[in-house]
């Protein structure tokens, strides 16, 4: 019976595959309202409110995704002796190149145990740009991953075919009215982008689309909109 049961399953799965190759999607699965703690209408169910991603520099990322992404940075904090402090320092202006945050670890050369910078988008929704000295990285540190990841890309609007890695599936996409702000102000700074059009599937409306890659986490940003001039 156990032998049965395993060429049974065997065959089941080569039979799936079939069905890939031939191009036949399988069903997707039903969940029953059972599967899920709480229903989707109720005010129990879950909410995002938060991502962390591991960063070379917390500040510095705070500074790239304010100014280039537009999300606004709202703390600069770092921890030492077991102890959160809050920064108050910034240098900059909105118009002038962007605000920069400042903590004692840069400033002072401190030893800390930690550093962050927040940023908040859709009014809840925070970035955790974060860097620890004293939790374990196993074999590759934080830097590694960050320059595997960004030595992945070559962002080249030149270049009509872009080969995606696969650590762009990892991205973070937003959403404008008017792409042209973005743009203008990577064009003008220098940044490398990719800079791409397609279709809405819902109306078939030209939709625009830029993307940058953080050099201090090594994660890409996206940022669509229905517009740019």
């Amino acid at each position: 019976m156990r032998v049965l049961g395993s060429a049974l399953g065997l065959w089941l799965a080569l039979f799936a595959l079939v069905r890939l190759r031939a191009g036949e999607r399988p069903a997707a699965p039903v969940l029953a309202s059972a599967a899920r703690p709480f229903a989707w209408t109720s005010h129990n169910s879950v909410k995002l409110f938060k991502r962390t991603h591991a960063s070379t520099h917390p500040q510095l990322d705070g500074w790239f995704l304010s100014h280039y992404v537009g999300v606004e940075q709202t703390a600069a904090e770092f921890w030492m002796n077991d102890t959160q402090y809050s920064s108050k320092l910034s240098s900059g202006s909105a118009a002038g190149g962007g605000v920069k945050f400042s903590t004692a670890c840069e400033l002072a050369g401190v030893a800390c145990c930690a550093e962050r910078a927040s940023m908040t988008t859709l009014g809840t929704f925070t970035f955790h740009e974060f860097r620890s000295w004293l939790t374990p990285t196993g074999n590759a540190s934080v830097e590694a991953w960050v320059a595997h990841w960004s030595g992945l890309r070559n962002f080249d609007t030149s270049k009509e075919h872009y080969v995606w890695d696969a650590y762009m599936h990892l991205a973070t996409h937003f959403f404008t009215p008017n792409l042209s702000s973005h743009a203008r102000r990577v064009v003008s700074e220098g940044v490398p982008f990719l800079g791409r059009t397609y279709s809405n599937p819902v109306d078939g409306a030209a939709f625009y689309v830029l993307a940058v890659t953080n050099p201090y986490s090594g994660h890409a940003f996206f940022v669509h909109a229905s517009k740019s001039e």
